[in-house]
């Protein structure tokens, strides 16, 4: 998965085996407990609030997956983030 709405819903329910982050992006927002609904803060002129690629990293160790922090250039998809599911959603 390289969509970060998708990939946050995977984390949520379990379904990550393994998480690649760029270590140098961070995205504002929230990330619903119940069914993983992504809400980006796009208004967000400063990172005051929580990151949205920590709360999806936290998920990912907490259900066992790996997570690999990596440079931009190496995370597939060219976004902040990418995922390999255990199974198809």
């Amino acid at each position: 998965l390289t969509d970060l709405a998708d990939i946050a819903r995977a984390a949520t329910y379990n379904m990550i085996d393994t998480l690649f982050v760029d270590i140098d992006a961070t995205v504002a927002g929230t990330i619903a407990a119940q069914d993983g609904a992504l809400e980006v803060d796009i208004d967000a002129e400063s990172m005051n609030g929580p990151d949205v690629l920590d709360e999806i990293a936290r998920r990912v160790v907490l259900a066992d997956g790996r997570v690999l922090a990596v440079r931009g250039s190496e995370v597939p998809g060219d976004g902040p983030a990418a995922a390999i599911l255990r199974y198809s959603m």
